[in-house]
């Protein structure tokens, strides 16, 4: 693919169009965008670049409707639709189009789900729900594909501090591992774009690595920042049979029978059944080999002294309805011990907002309390009414909370818990 999406419009509404584009940029997607739509000499252009992309949006204005250039793309686009069921169509209503405006294009946009832009505070919660409606992940970093509506950029700083603050807690345990076997075959679950665990691994002594995620865009970020000699990075799910056969085939090829260590983390609380994952990784774990998970446990936060901010920003975290069973951590034992794992240990239970000086580490913040994780959120994001107004709350005391924490003035325990066993 050229671009990611085609953009058809009529020129004059170039400004808010242009508009959209950049927010949809920022998101990490690109976009095919002609700014004249008027020139018949661009026809041929114009049909390869709607065959090149992933889908198209249509901005609908009073200006577009009458235009033949829009009505040829969309049928182009409805056409392609035809041809490769994943491509889609999406209609954007602009603002100030009425709804008997739209009788003389409705014939072609009748029977396409379309949205409408006053439905949105901004263009950048409109970029998100266009990527949303036309099943697109950024180019990129896949960021949208995570659980909060923060723009790449945003996302992108919090994986790295939050990657910051569980190395802290799992450096011990890997050095004992990595000491303990300096030919270790490594297996990471839900690697995502590889940062994580090419972070833990750097400058280690170890045979090989494997990083699995269902994500075929992060895999391929992955392949092409940390893929080396040592280090392969496969579109695959362990629970299901074609990510079992692609795991089974690389173990083949490396000469393995079993992974020394299977790390997981942060993956189990988004599973409807998280034991599924574990029998499947004890299939993959030689015998005395060790499993490292890590996962939230929110049961465990507590922060002092009091704070509105803090309190909310729980709440907000335990009602968005993608971030899974905050409560994930103090299950790890029972269910390892339930999949037959031996020797489990609960290595740690949290990570505190003091770094390895006794500082206020701004990592933590980051990770857990950065408002710009949430400034693209809608209603639609919570399972509790009442998750805007704690939002707004967080945004009013977001600057306090955040120097009165970097002074030294607020301390805050975090429940991540760590558990490792043997197979």
């Amino acid at each position: 693919m050229e671009k990611d999406i085609f953009i058809s419009f009529s020129n004059k509404d170039i400004s808010i169009v242009r508009e959209i584009v950049r927010a949809l940029e920022e998101c990490g997607v690109t976009c095919w965008f002609q700014e004249d739509d008027s020139k018949g000499d661009f026809a041929e252009h114009i049909s390869r670049g709607i065959k090149d992309t992933q889908g198209m949006a249509v901005f609908i204005s009073s200006n577009s409707i009458p235009s033949i250039m829009v009505k040829n793309e969309i049928v182009m686009g409805i056409q392609h639709h035809e041809l490769d069921a994943s491509y889609h169509v999406l209609p954007v209503i602009l603002s100030g189009t009425e709804e008997n405006e739209l009788f003389p294009i409705l014939p072609l946009i009748a029977a396409i789900n379309r949205i409408y832009y006053d439905n949105y505070k901004n263009s950048h919660n409109l970029a998100l729900s266009i990527l949303n409606q036309l099943d697109i992940n950024p180019s990129e970093n896949g960021a949208l594909g995570s659980t909060y509506t923060a723009s790449v950029e945003n996302e992108q700083k919090r994986l790295i501090s939050q990657s910051i603050i569980l190395d802290r807690q799992i450096r011990p345990v890997f050095d004992s591992l990595f000491r303990e076997n300096r030919e270790m075959n490594i297996l990471d679950v839900g690697c995502a774009n590889g940062m994580a665990i090419s972070r833990k691994t750097e400058g280690r002594p170890y045979r090989t690595m494997l990083g699995v995620d269902k994500n075929e865009r992060l895999i391929s970020d992955a392949c092409r920042k940390f893929g080396n000699d040592r280090n392969t990075f496969l579109t695959a799910d362990p629970m299901e049979q074609s990510g079992a056969e692609a795991i089974a085939e690389y173990m083949k090829r490396q000469g393995i029978t079993g992974f020394d260590m299977i790390h997981i983390s942060y993956v189990l609380l988004h599973l409807g059944d998280p034991r599924e994952m574990l029998h499947a990784a004890k299939q993959l774990l030689k015998e005395g080999g060790t499993i490292v998970v890590q996962d939230v446990d929110d049961g465990a936060n507590y922060h002092y002294p009091e704070s509105r901010y803090l309190e909310d920003c729980y709440r907000i975290w335990a009602h968005c309805n993608d971030t899974g069973d905050r409560n994930m951590g103090r299950k790890i034992p029972g269910l390892l011990d339930q999949e037959g794992f031996r020797n489990i240990q609960v290595v740690s239970s949290s990570v505190t907002s003091l770094d390895e000086n006794g500082h206020p580490d701004n990592n933590l913040w980051n990770m857990y309390f950065n408002t710009a994780l949430w400034m693209g959120s809608e209603p639609a994001d919570f399972n509790d009414a009442r998750a805007m107004t704690w939002l707004e709350n967080c945004r009013q005391k977001h600057q306090e909370e955040q120097s009165r924490y970097l002074e030294g003035n607020l301390f805050i325990n975090l429940g991540c818990v760590l558990v490792t066993a043997r197979n």
